[in-house]
């Protein structure tokens, strides 16, 4: 995998350019310091300006993207992948968890009905509990993005589930059929 670095659309289109010759399948996007500050609009500028300088066989990776929002904004725009740091903090603590089974695959506007997906996590006391419960929120909203994408609703899974009013009048505008993979 390579990544795409620059501080400018000038120096990240010209980081693509010289990585699109390299004939890389897969393409990492540094985005940790969007998803940290919400900056979603920006993000997904970012991701469009990068797809352009790719053909469609290759797949995206959003490096340190741990909000759901973002996850979710970013799945619309062809962003595959995902990490964040709950993963190598769950690491560094020396935990494992399974993954989780969810009640809605394959069903994004299905109403949840079995005892994991309806359970309420309750307010992490410690550090360890605090990591697991991020662990899990985005393990349930990639599931829920590859259901949406399935069953072909992933801009009404954002309109219609995911995007609060304010964000998405804010990206609207991006949610087009050219932008879209």
């Amino acid at each position: 995998m390579a990544v795409v670095q620059g501080n400018s659309i000038e120096a990240i289109n010209y980081c693509a350019e010289k990585l699109n010759k390299l004939n890389f399948k897969f393409i990492g996007i540094p985005l940790s310091s969007y998803s940290k500050k919400r900056q979603y609009e920006s993000a997904v500028l970012k991701v469009i300006a990068i797809r352009k300088n790719f053909p469609s066989n290759v797949t995206f990776h959003a490096l340190g993207c741990g909000s759901r929002t973002l996850i979710a904004i970013l799945t619309y725009f062809g962003v595959r992948f995902f990490d964040s740091s709950s993963f190598y903090k769950v690491a560094m603590i020396d935990a494992f968890y399974d993954n989780e089974e969810f009640c809605s695959i394959n069903r994004p506007n299905s109403k949840a009905e079995c005892k994991f997906c309806l359970q309420k996590q309750r307010k992490h006391k410690s550090y360890k509990q605090k990591i697991k419960y991020n662990l899990i929120e985005v393990q349930k909203e990639i599931q829920r993005c590859r259901c949406a994408l399935e069953a072909n609703l992933m801009r009404e899974y954002l309109l219609d589930y995911r995007l609060n009013k304010s964000t998405a009048n804010k990206i609207s505008y991006l949610l087009t059929s050219e932008n879209h993979s």
